[in-house]
């Protein structure tokens, strides 16, 4: 790819916001993890794609989990303001900008679960059947990998476009585990 740059460009005189005005641009997402995932505690915002990937052996599980993506956009500066206003939201500890286009992973009994049965509730993708609702991590149904599903694999690894309204953003809870003597955290959507 080549770039031409003006024969009159001038670093000088260049009208940044001009310039911006004209171009192309390029739609990215900056990835939440970790402790800022923990700064989306109230914060609304719209899932609006899921992408499944490989993920790991987990002990205990007898097949290879997935993790999925959600690409998320964080509501406009009127919405989180109310939020504010309620007393249920700091703007100063969150680390995402209204209107932000974010994406966050997760491959755990939270958000993993929650999204895969929200896609099999609206048709999405369909699980095998008898359905398993509760359990340990690994054995309900909506912890099984896409390559386990009856239908709806491809798509998820393709990426599916929803519209998931999450209003009160994430929430976590803390807990001990024979895995993490030093303590675990699942996030979930609130």
């Amino acid at each position: 790819m080549t770039v031409e740059i003006p024969e009159d460009y001038n670093p000088l005189t260049f009208d940044w916001a001009e310039e911006i005005g004209r171009a192309d641009e390029v739609v990215g997402r900056e990835l939440i993890s970790g402790e800022a995932a923990d700064k989306l505690i109230g914060v609304p915002f719209m899932v609006t794609k899921v992408v499944y990937r490989d993920g790991i052996q987990r002990p205990k599980v007898p097949y290879k989990s997935d993790y999925v993506s959600c690409e998320a956009i964080v509501a406009p500066l009127a919405v989180l303001q109310k939020r504010v206003n309620m007393g249920r939201l700091d703007l100063s500890k969150i680390s995402v900008e209204p209107g932000e286009q974010i994406v966050f992973n997760d491959g755990s009994t939270g958000i993993y679960r929650q999204v895969t049965e929200y896609l099999h509730v609206k048709g999405f993708i369909r699980l095998p059947e008898p359905l398993i609702r509760t359990g340990p991590m690994g054995d309900t149904s909506f912890d099984l990998p896409r390559s386990q599903w009856e239908s709806g694999g491809p798509e998820a690894t393709a990426g599916i476009s929803v519209r998931l309204f999450c209003p009160r953003g994430l929430r976590y809870s803390e807990y001990e585990t024979d895995y993490s003597p030093d303590g675990a955290k699942t996030r979930y959507i609130g």
